[in-house]
């Protein structure tokens, strides 16, 4: 016997990739143990199957994303893994093609997505069909093996959560997000681009006005750097939120603030808040929906964030030129900061059904 007796075609596109709605719609294949007779039907109507005494076993296995390709380290030759069990940290028991000649020691080069290339070398070779060749059957190479797996690669670990773009986008969480993030980088945006010309109106020097945005550049890196440490000891849905109150706060200082001091004060606010939201988005995305499907949402994000980017500056311009100062415009981002805080707090994480 041989794995590859095991192996046939099974075209993309007859492989369900969500789950049917409504449920109780999916096909049921009945099959008559007395007459031998199929039946196909579906499950809205498996209690007509049923008799009292009869035994339902539930399949409660799931799925997870296994399949692993590579090459030997020593010789390029290609290398197909399927993954088993987890046996423990960083070892899954695998079966591997081709199994003859992958012996303990060799190295399999894996490439992670998003991390390069890493080595996973073959610990131990069994073969659990052993005792089918002293039937008879005929030798076997070796099918399974346990396999160390390097911490970086992204195997499948109890609890991360797997969604596809279409399903995520299925979810009030996807969107709640997405809003958010618009708002926030429209009143991010808006204060940041006209920030000059309004200190420049509100009294301060031309060289006063260009340090404020020195700190707000400066503080930018401190917050991401900060934000990005917190996001591994506190929710990050709940550090979301506080950026986009700071974004409030802070062009809230900018509204009032006449002294350089303030200025300085409503930069450091800023910086903060903006790219520590910068930092933070992606970090969201992965721990809802997980990392199948990380660059399609968070290229969908950006792509939100930058449209507001750009609505921010044209608001604001709008606002001066029929009141005559940016004041106004202000009071109407911070606002909109505040309602994109509520959309974030409301974004609970997802349950996939």
């Amino acid at each position: 016997m041989r794995t590859s007796d095991f192996d046939y075609h099974l075209p993309a596109e007859l492989i369900a990739q969500t789950p049917l709605e409504p449920r109780d719609a999916s096909r049921l294949l009945v099959l008559d143990r007395a007459t031998g007779r199929m039946e196909h039907s579906h499950f809205a109507n498996l209690l007509d199957y049923l008799r009292s005494g009869d035994v339902l076993v539930l399949n409660e296995s799931r799925v997870i994303p296994a399949r692993l390709r590579g090459r030997r380290a020593d010789t390029g030759g290609k290398v197909e893994i399927l993954l088993l069990r987890r046996e423990g940290p960083g070892v899954w028991e695998a079966l591997a093609k081709p199994g003859r000649r992958l012996r303990p020691g060799v190295l399999i080069e894996l490439e992670a997505p998003g991390s390069g290339i890493s080595t996973a070398p073959i610990a131990k070779v069994k073969s659990p069909l052993a005792p089918l060749s002293q039937r008879g059957v005929g030798g076997i190479s070796p099918p399974t093996g346990q396999l160390h797996t390097s911490p970086e690669l992204p195997f499948p670990e109890d609890g991360e959560p797997r969604w596809r773009l279409k399903e995520a986008a299925t979810t009030p969480t996807f969107w709640l997000v997405l809003v958010s993030l618009f708002a926030v980088s429209t009143a991010s945006s808006g204060v940041g681009l006209h920030l000059v010309p309004h200190l420049t109106q509100q009294g301060l020097s031309p060289r006063a006005a260009v340090g404020a945005i020195s700190v707000l550049s400066l503080s930018g890196a401190a917050g991401a750097l900060t934000l990005g440490f917190l996001a591994e000891r506190f929710p990050v849905r709940v550090l979301m939120g506080l950026a986009y109150l700071l974004v409030a706060a802070s062009t809230t200082v900018l509204t009032l603030a006449d002294t350089v001091a303030e200025i300085h004060l409503f930069a450091v606010l800023h910086g903060i808040a903006s790219s520590g939201v910068n930092a933070l988005a992606p970090i969201l995305w992965a721990n809802y929906y997980g990392r199948w499907s990380l660059g399609s949402i968070h290229g969908i994000s950006r792509a939100f964030q930058v449209t507001g980017f750009a609505v921010g500056p044209l608001l604001s311009g709008l606002v001066y030129d029929a009141t005559g100062s940016y004041q106004n415009a202000f009071v109407y981002l911070a606002l909109v900061a505040l309602a994109s805080s509520l959309l974030v707090f409301l974004a609970r994480r997802p349950a996939k059904k």
